[in-house]
């Protein structure tokens, strides 16, 4: 008998990301304040810890959450010290970060102070302030005149009874999920997991490494894709081409791309925007390298980010369009990072 195809979920605007042993806390947040408080419908959350999760069984895990993390309009992380230690969890939250998507909650004995990596710099909220937690209403509130469909706003008086509801509960749950006794096994464990800070010396070399391991990857891609990446990830839209153009029914026909009708106002025009495909291997190694190293410039020791910013007269950041120009990632011409 042949088997059902398996199916990619659904878009869900509203992707939370965490580490797996906080699920007690994260259904929590989720079903008093994001349901509940805020009036977000349940279908609209991808949650991997929900009783009746979004990933179907026998579908690629690693491939559901890529396009559930590209697709979603917000992105919640809820950060315990369990979540930085999870490989998975860091690759979402850099992944967020690049997207511009990120809403990042902290949550005790984290402080501002212990934001690590690229958390520097960004606007972290805390799980336990009253404030903070009415500003993801706020946020997620003007959402419902855009897309009606995932979030009816339940009104002040009710968020802030679910939000009362949720603090007097959190205590408990944070000593369960977020504090978990130490391992009574060998106590090597530790000093494992405790790794040396990386000087400035050896982020540029590995900075040199993951440059030369993306460049190999965009140079398997023909030009019109490799622009395709560069508007992506810049966040410069899609890339305008007109739709009779040779070079895009080549990259159409090899599945690297795919394209949306562009139109001017209400005009619609002979252009299309180009996207990267997402069926494509190429095109997810290209991504998996992009995610990896927006993570690692994140995490490196900011006397290497800022002598990179002193020397190119610009970020290490890949939103920079000048940081791909400096790398020649589009043009690929020879040339050491």
């Amino acid at each position: 008998m042949p088997k059902n195809p398996i199916t990619r979920p659904s878009t869900r605007p509203l992707f939370i990301s965490h580490a797996a042993a906080d699920k007690d806390l994260v259904n929590f947040f989720i079903d008093t304040i994001l349901i509940r408080g805020i009036g977000v419908s349940q279908e609209a959350i991808f949650n991997t810890s929900a009783t009746s999760g979004p990933i179907a069984p026998g579908s690629n895990f690693t491939e559901d959450i890529r396009h559930a993390l590209r697709e979603a309009e917000f992105i919640i992380a809820v950060i315990t010290p369990l979540y930085f230690q999870r490989a998975f969890t860091m690759a979402e939250l850099g992944a967020a970060w690049a997207f511009e998507r990120l809403i990042p909650i902290l949550v005790p004995p984290l402080d501002f102070a212990d934001a690590e990596g690229i958390l520097k710099g960004t606007q972290c909220l805390k799980i336990d302030n009253k404030s903070n937690l009415s500003s993801i209403y706020d946020q997620l509130a003007k959402a419902a005149h855009r897309r009606k469909s995932w979030i009816s706003p339940s009104g002040h008086g009710t968020f802030e009874e679910q939000r009362d509801t949720f603090l007097n509960g959190l205590q408990a749950r944070i000593n369960t999920t977020t504090n978990p006794p130490p391992p009574t096994s060998t106590p090597q464990i530790a000093t494992k997991t405790a790794s040396k800070p990386q000087t400035p010396e050896e982020a540029r070399q590995e900075f040199k490494a993951r440059i030369l391991d993306l460049k190999a990857a965009l140079a398997l891609l023909p030009p019109i894709v490799r622009q395709a990446f560069f508007c992506k990830t810049t966040a410069t839209g899609g890339l305008k081409l007109p739709s009779g153009d040779v070079e895009l029914a080549d990259a159409l026909h090899r599945g690297l791309v795919t394209t949306s009708q562009y139109s001017n106002g209400f005009i619609i025009t002979k252009e299309v925007l180009v996207y990267p495909s997402e069926n494509s291997q190429l095109n997810k190694d290209v991504d998996d390298l992009l995610i990896k190293l927006t993570v690692f410039i994140g995490r490196a020791p900011p006397a290497f980010r800022r002598d990179y910013e002193n020397s190119h007269g610009h970020p290490a950041d890949l939103r920079v369009a000048r940081f791909w120009n400096t790398h020649n990632l589009r043009g690929l011409a020879p040339q050491t990072p």
